[in-house]
């Protein structure tokens, strides 16, 4: 995969009887000083969020960040920070929102299953 990529995965029903598939998986390089997040590059629609809105999912998705750092919202009101390193999960039907620092900027990659 290339330095923004994703992929997104069509699930047979002889992969629905396994009980869990991935759905996605991909990297997202932003650089510092970003002008907008999140990128607005090969995601379906349910995949896009505003920031100050949040979104849900229908899916577990583990993100991990190998570089720089950022802030993720549980909550419209609770937030903790990102480092690298770190790995954060996003559980089904549950509102999120996060977004990399625009000083650092940050790599995060994902798997959604």
């Amino acid at each position: 995969m290339g330095e923004n990529s994703c992929k997104y995965l069509v699930s047979s029903e002889q992969d629905v009887l396994w009980g869990m598939t991935v759905n996605t998986v991909g990297i997202e390089k932003v650089p510092a000083d970003y002008d907008s997040y999140p990128l607005r590059s090969g995601h379906p629609d349910d995949f896009y969020f505003d920031l100050h809105k949040g979104r849900t999912l229908d899916s577990y998705q583990l993100v991990y960040i190998t570089e720089g750092k950022g802030t993720f919202y549980t909550d419209p009101e609770v937030s903790q920070p990102i480092e690298s390193g770190d790995m954060f999960v996003l559980r089904p039907y549950c509102w999120h929102s996060y977004f990399p620092d625009r000083r650092t900027g940050w790599t995060a990659y994902w798997i959604g299953i």
